[in-house]
């Protein structure tokens, strides 16, 4: 079974999730941009009780 782990990806102060590349300069592309904080999803995780996941 796989279980879901939650992620919050920093990237210049926003949340986003990126494909492809590495985590330097090149190579990578946004794939969504929140309009919501951090801290909004790590309140959304902490009262959901998701367990496992990282900053």
């Amino acid at each position: 079974m796989t279980a879901f782990r939650p992620c919050i990806d920093l990237h210049e102060g926003k949340v986003k999730q990126i494909v492809g590349g590495t985590l330097s300069d090149s190579g990578a592309d946004t794939n969504f941009e929140s309009e919501y904080t951090a801290a909004h999803y790590a309140d959304l995780y902490k009262k959901l009780n998701l367990q496992g996941g990282h900053v």
